[in-house]
This record gives C-alpha cells, sequence and structure tokens, in this order.
C-alpha cells in the first residue's frame, strides 16, 4: 500500500514544475494568440485540470488547505471551460475566460511556492512555519505579477480581431 501512494504521489507531481514554467510563459504571451482551438491552451486546462481532479485521489482525512484550493480551482476551471468552449470567448465570457485562466495559474503557483518553502531545504531554512516575513514577501510577488499579467491581457487580448496580434507588439499609428 506505502509504495502505490509513493507512486501515486509521484505520478501526480511529475508534470508540475515543467508545466507551471510552461504557463508562466504562455500567460505572458497569450494576448498574441487567439484561444479557441489552440492545442496549448487544451493542454493548458486539461493539466490544470487533471491535477486538481487527481488531487482528490489522496487519502481524506478531512478537510485540509488542499482541499480547499483543489475545489476553488476546479469551480475556476469550470468558468473558463463554460467561457471558452460553450460561449466561444462572446462578450461576458472573454474577460470571464482570462480572469479564470489567470487565476487558474495563480492557484497552481501558489501551491508551488507553498511546496517549494515546504521541501527545498535553502527555501524551508528561510519559512520553517510558512508564516514568516519572507514567505508573504514571495506569495506577493507572485500575485502581484498575475495581476499585472491579468491587466494586460484583458486590456490587449480581443478574439477574431485583426488588431490584436498587431497590438501586442506596437501602438497603432
Amino acid at each position: 500500500m506505502f509504495f502505490a501512494s509513493v507512486t501515486y504521489v509521484i505520478i501526480h507531481t511529475l508534470h508540475q514544475p515543467p508545466r507551471n514554467c510552461d504557463r508562466a510563459r504562455r500567460s505572458v504571451r497569450h494576448a498574441q494568440r487567439r484561444a479557441a482551438g489552440r492545442p496549448l491552451t487544451d493542454i493548458f486546462l486539461g493539466f490544470t485540470l487533471a491535477t486538481s481532479i487527481t488531487g482528490f485521489f489522496f487519502p481524506f482525512r478531512g478537510v485540509t488547505p488542499a482541499i480547499v484550493v483543489g475545489v476553488i480551482s476546479c469551480a475556476i476551471l469550470a468558468v473558463s471551460y463554460l467561457s471558452l468552449y460553450q460561449l466561444k470567448l462572446k462578450g461576458l465570457a472573454r474577460p470571464a475566460y482570462i480572469v479564470s485562466a489567470i487565476a487558474a495559474l495563480w492557484l497552481n503557483c501558489f501551491v508551488l511556492v507553498v511546496q517549494s518553502f515546504l521541501k527545498i531545504p535553502f527555501l524551508h531554512a528561510l519559512a520553517p512555519n510558512g508564516n514568516e516575513p519572507i514567505f508573504g514577501i514571495v506569495q506577493l510577488l507572485v500575485l502581484g505579477g498575475f495581476i499585472y499579467a491579468g491587466v494586460l491581457v484583458l486590456k490587449r487580448f480581443h478574439p477574431g480581431s485583426t488588431g490584436a496580434m498587431l497590438s501586442m507588439g506596437k501602438k497603432a499609428a
């Protein structure tokens, strides 16, 4: 039983670091692409949903912060899926998709920072309890970066418009 549990943890977490790096890169460039029908968008949403859902298969020992984050992530992803695939980013679905996709990515990065401070000895020495100022500063910096990226994407991402691709690199004359 222990071996199966360890194997499951490895499978659950193995795909997360490269996926988070890739998503961070894509969130900045997201406004340059049309979201609907893009393979990278499908991969992003699929892996994020898979990570959230597989987290529920660990042995349940009461409601923990991980369970709460998983439930919130699934709710946010439901908005993303609905906005992108059902509503086709029309009207208010566009900002709903952008905010929910950025929020889902931020939640995963929030967990990444928490796990990094728990598992990496150098970081754990800086914040052994998780309530030290350095931990809060790092989380605020990450949140600030996502808010900034979200505002940029909200201003510049307009699927279907021909000027959306051009407005990312240069100002219109």
